[in-house]
């Protein structure tokens, strides 16, 4: 009987609903609980009892990542959305790379003789001692020559494609496609961890911005493909167990790349497209240094080298417009300034089978130090650059057809990327586009891309110049600054005033 009534009691006690509360009285029972525990803390510190069988509804914390998928090195960037106090932060990898800085992931695939699939830090890991070009390397320039040819660069094909075979018989059929795709899903989850271990025991919600170019925006076989691209990395990214390996990803990542049903279409989207220097320049037009006029951006990339000018119009007020005149990637870039140093490196004897990849990235650093030979090969190939990059020029021309809009403090010119801050690129980027010996036109005001004021604590890890499209692609898309590309601006040569004609006077004129 003794044992019954315990039972009873110990029953009775877990039932909070099944207490009377005396009337009049609220919350009593509650008081009463507190009374006979008295080491919990007080009400306003107690966390309320959920009953049993109830789970506590929590509202998940929701982020906008930007992703910078380059040629050599991808950043990403997060933003929590709906904070009281919005700030971008990048995200950083704790690696013991180097020639590679802790926001950077090495956008780099190898496999290993064993047939191991390795990605990003650990493949970077695994070849920074082997020949510079070994590996899989440049993965969005090849990605990009797949499907238009202007960005096939022979040597970094054919250094692909032989790397690619030392997976052996029993991997092949992987296509750049796959390993792309493979590489963004694993960014991805990066970023995923990442946030996960800075909150956790909160649920918590991604949306992703990635960019292109704006001419592969437009009208580019690009953009088809690396849409289906994103695609499938999200779709990858969202069935990713903690038991796959690197291989299991490539092959997920092969399987609904390849096959039609391999997502479903009814699966909400998270991951957006943005035009790059959109994203590139989001931070300045918000900022208190914008201003009315024509603006150019070089974008100086490892494989291509990303040029856009457009005319910001009412920019101080709320229905400021960006018209983007024209724009152009080109594919020329770092990797070919890498060569020559590589190249350097191999003829001066000192290594039998050529620079290992942090040799020439070490090199990279210091450009100030290299031989006068080496310099003027250097100096030579950024003119290439800029000298493609005069058509461009001429596009926007095109839209305003006025000199006194061109000409030398009315334009200003703004770098990017890694190669930013490179020997002649503010010499050689500040000239004028054209060509008939005006001394009114050029040379033009340039300088790095202005940072946002709140970005100072993070000046001398990060600099700006290498994380401002990151940055810019954590604004949700909607909220991005109103932009008109190229092919829907319009032409804003002013009109001349036609003249009424004067009357001509026969043998009927009037009398005076």
């Amino acid at each position: 009987m003794k044992r019954l009534l315990q039972g009873f009691w110990k029953w009775l006690k877990t039932q909070p609903d099944q207490v009377p509360k005396p009337k009049g009285v609220p919350g009593s029972s509650i008081r009463r609980e507190t009374e006979a525990h008295p080491q919990k803390p007080p009400l306003s510190r107690a966390r309320k009892e959920v009953p049993a069988g109830i789970r506590r509804s929590k509202e998940a914390i929701r982020f906008q990542i930007g992703i910078d998928f380059g040629t050599s090195a991808t950043k990403i960037a997060y933003q929590r959305l709906g904070a009281r106090v919005q700030m971008v932060r990048p995200l950083l990898i704790e690696h013991s790379l180097r020639h590679y800085p802790a926001y950077c992931i090495p956008s780099v695939a190898a496999f290993e003789k064993s047939g191991r699939f390795l990605l990003g830090t650990e493949a970077e890991r695994y070849l920074a001692d082997k020949p510079w070009d070994f590996g899989l390397r440049f993965l969005k320039l090849v990605f990009a020559g797949r499907y238009e040819k202007k960005f096939v660069d022979p040597e970094v094909d054919r250094s692909f494609e032989e790397n690619l075979q030392t997976a052996g018989s029993k991997l092949s059929g992987y296509s750049v496609d796959h390993i792309v795709a493979a590489f963004l899903a694993y960014t991805m989850k990066r970023a995923r961890e990442t946030l996960q271990r800075t909150f956790q025991g909160s649920e918590i919600d991604l949306l992703f911005n990635a960019c292109l170019p704006i001419d592969h925006v437009e009208n580019n076989l690009v953009r088809p493909a690396f849409e289906r691209v994103l695609r499938v990395s999200q779709a990858v990214e969202g069935q990713w167990k903690n038991s796959w390996s690197l291989n299991d990803l490539l092959e997920k990542s092969r399987e609904m790349y390849e096959t039609r049903d391999g997502f479903p279409v009814s699966e909400e989207m998270k991951v957006f497209l943005v035009p790059e220097s959109v994203g590139a320049i989001a931070s300045y037009l918000v900022s208190l240094r914008v201003r009315d006029g024509i603006h150019a951006v070089y974008d100086i990339g490892a494989g291509t080298t990303d040029i856009s000018i457009f005319n910001m119009c009412s920019a101080r007020k709320t229905n400021a417009v960006t018209y983007w005149y024209a724009a152009r990637n080109l594919p020329m870039g770092m990797q070919r300034i890498e060569r020559i140093i590589a190249h350097q490196i191999k003829s001066s004897g000192s290594k039998r089978y050529g620079a290992s990849g942090a040799e020439v990235a070490e090199r990279m650093t210091r450009l100030a130090d290299l031989g006068l030979e080496v310099k003027e090969q250097i100096r030579e190939e950024l003119c290439l650059i800029w000298s493609e990059a005069r058509e461009v020029w001429r596009d926007a021309y095109g839209h305003l057809k006025r000199q006194g809009e061109w000409e030398r403090d009315k334009v200003h010119v703004f770098l990017c990327g890694g190669g930013a801050r490179m020997p002649f690129v503010n010499q050689i980027f500040s000239r004028s586009w054209m060509s008939d010996g005006s001394q009114n036109w050029g040379p033009y005001p340039i300088a790095v891309l202005p940072e946002p004021d709140e970005y100072g604590s993070l000046r001398r890890t990060v600099p700006f110049e290498r994380m401002c499209v990151a940055y810019g692609l954590t604004t949700p898309k909607p909220e991005l600054p109103v932009s008109v590309l190229p092919s829907e601006s319009p032409n804003h040569t002013p009109s001349i005033p036609r003249r009424a004609p004067e009357p001509i006077y026969g043998v009927d004129a009037p009398d005076t």
